[in-house]
């Protein structure tokens, strides 16, 4: 086993199905591809954690053993990481046992309004003799802020075959930390004026974030990897009828933004669909194509989330984009 591509999903507006395509994509590689799988939850909402076990067995955990929190406070006190401590071994358990080859590493739901990074140090070199040693200092400190995920995940990188990050609807310390740590990034967003207006503006942020840290890398002589753009996973209404030129409009709009890559299509051909039978597996703890009952059923009929992982490997092991 070589190691593992880190993906992450994004996007900084919520309910646009972000969560339930990361798992699902991380159930079909270990189900259907016999990949070696690592959830990884940095959203404090920790609805991936929620997804693959039940709240009794979740909370459990997290006072038992602790969470990304409690190995993010290991890396605050520069103490020992040691990021096996806060996996849960297969954690998803269907009818006849548990889901093999996918483990997680869980979001704490106390982290809900918590400040997750310090107050960076903040330096006059005007007041010292050697303004350049100072400036290396703080750009060593600064580096560091944003290299905690990448140091947590190199721990067990050789371990799996694919990382899957799900992050929270915004690009703050955590999320530019899962960027750091990627190989690549997939935005997952609803075909609607509303919810797709921001994608261009997200992706030229994300490159804004990926400059900010080569530049402070730079400063130490050092270069640092950043996750590349994989593409657009749409999630469809089923009410929605203009779903098909708000697609064509943001392929026309990423045109200019592609750049760094050699996309021929940033959006992934197979779309999943907003069911009803998605929110009926999400409450029996199991992936779609395993959950009881009609809705889930004719969801899974579907084979939505098949066909994207198809395209997932494809995209982020292949390359071919």
């Amino acid at each position: 086993m070589g190691e593992a591509r880190i993906v992450s999903f994004i996007n900084y507006k919520g309910g646009v199905g972000k969560t339930t395509t990361t798992y699902h994509i991380g159930c079909s590689l270990a189900e259907h591809h016999g990949h070696r799988v690592l959830l990884v939850d940095i959203d404090p909402q920790s609805n991936l954690s929620l997804l693959c076990m039940s709240y009794d067995r979740y909370n459990q955990f997290r006072t038992q053993q602790g969470t990304i929190r409690d190995l993010y406070r290991r890396f605050r006190q520069e103490s020992r990481l040691g990021t096996r401590d806060f996996i849960v071994r297969e954690p998803i358990q269907l009818n006849n046992g548990p889901l093999r080859n996918l483990d997680l590493l869980p979001c704490d739901l106390d982290m809900l309004g918590e400040d997750i990074g310090g107050i960076l140090p903040t330096v006059s070199a005007a007041r010292t003799g050697n303004a350049f040693q100072v400036l290396e200092q703080v750009a060593e400190r600064v580096l560091r802020e944003w290299d905690f995920l990448r140091l947590a995940l190199d721990e067990v990188r050789s371990e799996y075959d694919d990382i899957l990050i799900d992050c929270p609807p915004n690009l703050y310390l955590m999320t530019q930390n899962a960027l750091a740590a990627s190989d690549w990034y997939v935005i997952t967003v609803v075909p609607e004026h509303l919810s797709s207006v921001g994608v261009p503006i997200l992706i030229r942020k994300i490159r804004d974030i990926r400059e900010r840290i080569r530049r402070v890398a730079a400063i130490l002589g050092r270069e640092v990897s950043f996750a590349r753009f994989a593409g657009i996973i749409a999630v469809k209404m089923r009410r929605a009828g203009q779903h098909q030129d708000v697609l064509n409009r943001l392929r026309e709009d990423l045109s200019s933004y592609i750049g760094e890559g050699s996309l021929a299509d940033p959006v992934f051909a197979t779309a999943t669909t907003e069911l009803i039978g998605y929110s009926e597996a999400a409450e029996q703890n199991l992936p779609v194509w395993h959950a009881r009952g009609n809705n889930p059923a004719m969801a899974a009929e579907r084979r939505e989330y098949e066909a994207i992982t198809e395209e997932y490997l494809r995209r982020c092991h292949s390359g071919e984009l």
